[in-house]
């Protein structure tokens, strides 16, 4: 339960953060769950265990969500009648940053995750939409961005919100693949010259999981220095963090692997395929040359999202 609220400024924020977070950024089904599982085994605190969401067969490991967190977007959503797929959403979410009640709660659920002085990360698919809000927030942030080929990661989608009987009769790839492009479009925008930011492809990570996670490794080592309190690190070198995160990854976890590339998939559209050979190119996380005008959404794309959204909340409720 939150606390008593305060009146806090955004700098009050910052500075009554011990360290700056991580927010791990991505669309659903891209592996932020398994770069979370990274994260923790390097020593960052996701939350009490009852605080976090439970393992179930989409995610055997576990989702890593911080539910209070969850419950704050939702409140921040639904109190402020807020669109996620609004054009005009993001000066809205930039002056609810601003305000005393959402800075007093944000502070209470600082207060809630942060344990002596350790670093701790938030990761769920809608920080992405709410973006602009928590970038203003937590002007240091350090984020971890995922991705992944957006057919593997739509058809897991599927498997995971579609009921068994319906999959044969309606398919969410094209819409998954719009909810993608305004994901990513909605990261390079407003990471787009963050100096602390590094981008994860999900194919590299179980290819090659040594390489991945010394990356990684050494990307947190840089940004929170000489930081050994978790036992689970297994020694202060570098080679055993990352022994330790490299027990996380398996080749059994790309259950939904496509034969096919998305540039041959018919429910996708050039500008999609191009931002995806877009950030293929910049896996070194450099974005500064990024034009949004390259990657347009659609015109219908606000009203067909809202459309589907409503469907999914009628599935769930009938």
């Amino acid at each position: 339960m939150l606390t008593e609220h305060r009146s806090l400024s955004v700098s009050s924020i910052k500075s009554s953060t011990k360290r700056p977070p991580v927010l791990v950024l991505g669309v659903d089904r891209s592996g932020t769950s398994l770069v979370s599982d990274l994260l923790v085994r390097w020593g960052i605190h996701a939350g009490a265990k009852n605080l976090l969401g439970e393992a179930d067969e989409g995610n055997p490991h576990g989702y890593w969500e911080f539910r209070p967190m969850q419950d704050f977007i939702s409140h921040l959503r639904s109190t402020n009648e807020i669109s996620i797929w609004d054009p005009e959403v993001r000066p809205i979410l930039q002056r609810l940053a601003d305000d005393p009640e959402m800075r007093a709660r944000v502070a209470d659920l600082v207060t809630t995750i942060e344990s002596e002085g350790e670093p701790w990360f938030w990761k769920e698919p809608s920080l992405v939409t709410t973006l602009p809000f928590w970038a203003r927030t937590f002007p240091d942030a350090i984020y971890v961005i995922t991705l992944r080929n957006p057919r593997d990661s739509a058809s897991s989608y599927e498997k995971m919100f579609l009921p068994r009987d319906l999959r044969k009769l309606m398919r969410l790839e094209a819409y998954f693949y719009l909810r993608w492009q305004y994901y990513m479009l909605s990261i390079l925008e407003a990471l787009r010259h963050h100096p602390r930011k590094i981008l994860i492809a999900y194919e590299d990570l179980i290819s090659c999981p040594s390489s991945q996670c010394e990356r990684l490794c050494a990307f947190l080592d840089d940004a929170y220095g000489d930081i050994r309190s978790t036992a689970s690190l297994g020694g202060s070198s570098r080679a055993n963090r990352t022994a330790t995160m490299v027990k996380a990854v398996s080749p059994e976890l790309w259950r939904n692997r496509s034969e096919q590339t998305f540039s041959s998939s018919p429910a996708s559209t050039l500008e999609q395929r191009e931002l995806y050979s877009y950030l293929v190119a910049r896996k070194n996380a450099d974005f500064s040359d990024f034009d949004a005008q390259h990657f347009p959404l659609p015109g219908f794309f606000s009203e067909y999202m809202t459309n589907i959204d409503t469907l999914e909340w009628l599935l769930r409720n009938l």
